[in-house]
């Protein structure tokens, strides 16, 4: 006998799946970065554990859809990525050093927020900090065909740093 997925089961499996990431990457954000403030567009102040469970998982969304613009695949480099637009600010990646880095052929992507990481001082996240831009947390800048849920096989595990 034969088992066959329809196309319609395979969109919800990856639904589901895209959506227990999410959950895990707000978890993190709520276990590590409880009191990072977060503006919201409409100015609204808000730490990561105050903010109502929808919310904190569509800003979440907004994280893995923009990582992915710099064509991240592992789980633990969006992890990464939306760790920072939520400790930093949520348009960090537009600041002159991480264009650097994002737009660095030479670097694989996935090694790429590494490297940021590893290059960023105090004085650098203070000048993304103070240049944070609420607006960040909408996607009418991102392309659309990102907006969308990518499918689950875009999301690889990386074998040594994995979201819990």
């Amino acid at each position: 006998m034969r088992l066959s997925i329809r196309a319609e089961q395979m969109t919800l499996i990856e639904s589901e799946t895209q959506e227990r990431f999410v959950r895990r990457i707000a978890a993190h954000l709520l276990a590590e970065y409880s009191t990072a403030t977060v503006i919201l567009p409409n100015t609204e102040r808000f730490t990561v554990n105050t903010l109502e469970k929808e919310t904190l998982f569509e800003l979440v969304r907004i994280g893995i859809t923009r990582a992915r613009i710099y064509k991240m695949t592992f789980e633990s480099s969006i992890a990464a990525f939306t760790a920072l637009m939520f400790e930093i600010s949520p348009n960090f990646h537009t600041n002159r050093i991480c264009q650097v880095v994002f737009n660095d052929d030479q670097v694989a992507p996935n090694d790429q927020i590494e490297l940021l990481m590893n290059t960023l001082t105090d004085k650098s996240i203070l000048s993304m900090q103070e240049n944070y831009d609420p607006v960040s947390w909408k996607l009418d800048d991102v392309p659309n065909e990102l907006e969308n849920n990518a499918p689950a096989e875009n999301l690889k595990e990386s074998n040594d740093r994995n979201v819990n």
